[in-house]
């Protein structure tokens, strides 16, 4: 399956580009983000950084992106829009998942 890419400009005209990433790079970014005990913040930051593929259109990978180099890259308020982004494009709403539980139907069995 093809993953979306999203180019979103940041105030001050600075052009990024993020992909969606697949569910086995979620759960990378998860691992990355300390696991099951880490928070959903460091999850998110690990996840942009597997994310994003472009700076003004410059490419990059997750390597250029390690440890302190997002914040050569970014301002701290830059890195919190594009992760609030982030987190749009992986997670349904509330509205959403409540919409595909309302056309859920039930069927013969017991699920198992």
């Amino acid at each position: 399956m093809s993953q979306e890419a999203f180019e979103i400009e940041l105030p001050g005209q600075k052009k990024v580009v993020l992909v969606e990433l697949k569910p086995s790079q979620l759960q990378q970014a998860m691992q990355l983000g300390g696991g099951p005990t880490g928070n959903s913040l460091a999850t998110a930051m690990e996840g942009l950084r597997l994310s994003i593929r472009e700076i003004d259109g410059r490419k990059v990978g997750y390597n250029d992106l390690a440890g302190e180099r997002l914040d050569d890259a970014f301002r701290t308020r830059d890195v919190m829009l594009l992760v609030g982004v982030w987190n749009e494009m992986h997670f349904p709403s509330e509205e959403e998942a409540k919409a595909i539980l309302g056309k859920a139907k039930t069927i013969a069995g017991s699920g198992t």
